[in-house]
């Protein structure tokens, strides 16, 4: 990398960034990892809740400039695993729906099923921004099975996702309908088939009758 001369207000010289660094994808993680520092620095939770817009818009515009989504997972996923910073890790979360790929779509997954209470709820909400995926339906349809504020985050995603396809959303419901036997999740299962479009929830409605 090539480094440019700076002169300190000392007289000391340092190194500063060359143009290639502040072209390559350094410099977008850099950008929100900054931004996720300023969550973390902020006073109260009303104030980090205001940076929170900053950390997207970071977000959003590395993966507009075409940056790899690898490097601007790294320092998302960071802040998600920091269990010192609970603040961060949710607006991490919100950034973290926002980058398209398998690799995001397994992380929200594995948040889906496996993240403490607080996490899992804020991932699910975060995934009403985000489009219909094979790896995250059925976590979502099991997560719909636990009710709750957390049911209903799931059930509002599967409704928008079954607009995208019905199908994929219903065979999702189908299957977790036969893991679970409590009367309790059923009908939390049923009622979020009874939200996808089509003749083939019908039918599904039927048989359950």
């Amino acid at each position: 990398m090539l480094e440019l001369p700076l002169i300190t207000s000392n007289g000391a010289r340092r190194a500063t960034p060359s143009v290639e660094w502040l072209r390559s994808p350094a410099r977008p993680a850099l950008q929100i990892a900054s931004a996720l520092d300023r969550v973390r620095r902020a006073p109260t939770i009303l104030s980090a809740m205001r940076t929170v817009p900053d950390l997207l818009s970071a977000t959003d515009a590395a993966l507009a400039a075409g940056i790899p989504s690898g490097s601007v997972l790294e320092p998302i996923l960071e802040a998600v695993d920091d269990p010192a910073d609970g603040l961060a890790a949710i607006a991490a979360i919100h950034a973290l729906a926002r980058v398209p790929g398998a690799a995001a779509d397994d992380e929200l997954a594995e948040l889906v099923l496996d993240a403490s209470p607080g996490l899992e709820e804020h991932t699910l909400w975060a995934l009403g921004g985000r489009r219909l995926s094979p790896t995250l339906v059925r976590p979502v349809a099991r997560a719909v099975a636990r009710g709750g504020l957390s049911g209903t985050h799931a059930q509002r995603v599967l409704a928008r996702w079954s607009v995208e396809d019905s199908l994929e959303v219903l065979v999702a419901l189908e299957m977790t309908l036969l893991e679970h036997h409590s009367s309790f999740a059923r009908r939390y299962l049923t009622e979020t088939i009874g939200l996808v479009p089509g003749r083939s929830a019908r039918r599904a409605l039927e048989r359950i009758a």
